[in-house]
């Protein structure tokens, strides 16, 4: 994970974190971000404070039920298997971002 965060040039990377919430809360105000202007994906147990707390939560197909049922969103794809790239994607499409880049 920590190779695929330098590979994506990210700021950040956060592992082995049980309580994601607090991370989650940390990193919001440290970027004066409002927690409802978020977007998550999450697929376990430990991402379900911050599911239920973000803008726009999201799982992916392969989530168990108890996460599925409290997600705006579940993707067609499995997680590790394209779920990140469905969500981006339908946020660049929804801001009208994407149909510029495949000009």
């Amino acid at each position: 994970m920590a190779d695929r965060a330098a590979e994506l040039q990210l700021d950040f990377c956060h592992q082995g974190v049980l309580d994601k919430y607090v991370v989650f809360k940390k990193l919001a105000e440290e970027y004066g971000i409002q927690e409802g202007e978020i977007a998550y994906l999450g697929d376990d147990i430990n991402d379900l404070k911050v599911l239920t707390s973000c803008g726009l939560s999201a799982c992916p197909r392969d989530a168990p039920s108890y996460i599925k049922e409290r997600t705006d969103l579940v993707t067609e794809a499995k997680g590790g298997r394209g779920a990140l790239r469905e969500v981006a994607d339908l946020i660049l499409d929804a801001k009208g971002i994407l149909c510029k880049i495949l000009k």
